[in-house]
């Protein structure tokens, strides 16, 4: 039974890791064997900036939110400010969930960086991790949720746009970046109560 589960493993994963063109090359390179490596100025074999989309045949990365699964993110959409559980409490001791779904990209061992950013550009919060993407709803896609980056000081990013974001490499240099902006609630503390002055 447990080489059964190994074999699918595999299967899901080459399955994953589709021809990807180089950026700029024209040529199309794959993840292994010997000659051209395909690989771009920068290093990484591709870029993938759009949503998910069945139509797509390049990797695709989309950002959104979660704690159980992927959910998908509208622009403008409100997110709450969560208080977590670690303490802290305006300075790093509230999130917003995080997430990705993925197409085009090996789901074994990505690294993913998650911010949180004013659209001014200035930084709220950051989470880089790295670990094995999980099969998706729909078929072909990776997920990954349950991502909770720290607001270094949440009353900061209460009751504003904020843009949530995610840059993904996978084990091949394949490299891609989502982003899409949201309406943030209050920071409130466990009994509702509105934390900041």
């Amino acid at each position: 039974m447990s080489r059964l589960v190994a074999a699918i493993w595999v299967l899901l994963a080459a399955c994953a890791s589709s021809v990807t063109p180089a950026k700029d090359s024209g040529e199309e390179s794959d993840s292994g064997g010997s000659g051209d490596s395909g690989l771009t100025d920068s290093g990484s074999r591709g870029d993938a900036t759009d949503p998910i989309d069945g139509g797509q045949s390049g990797p695709t990365l989309e950002i959104g939110t979660g704690t159980e699964r992927f959910e998908e993110i509208m622009e403008g959409q409100t997110l709450p400010i969560i208080l977590g559980p670690q303490g802290g409490g305006r300075a790093g001791g509230y999130h917003i969930w995080h997430a990705l779904r993925s197409r085009g990209f090996d789901p074994i061992s990505v690294e993913a960086t998650f911010r949180t950013v004013l659209p001014s550009g200035e930084e709220l919060a950051k989470e880089t991790r790295r670990y094995d993407l999980a099969p998706g709803t729909t078929s072909g896609t990776y997920v990954a949720y349950g991502s909770a980056p720290r607001l270094r000081d949440c009353c900061l990013a209460e009751e504003t746009d904020v843009v949530m974001s995610v840059d993904l490499t996978d084990a091949h240099g394949v490299t891609g970046h989502a982003e899409q902006r949201v309406h943030t609630t209050y920071c409130a503390d466990h009994d509702g109560s509105h934390i900041c002055p």
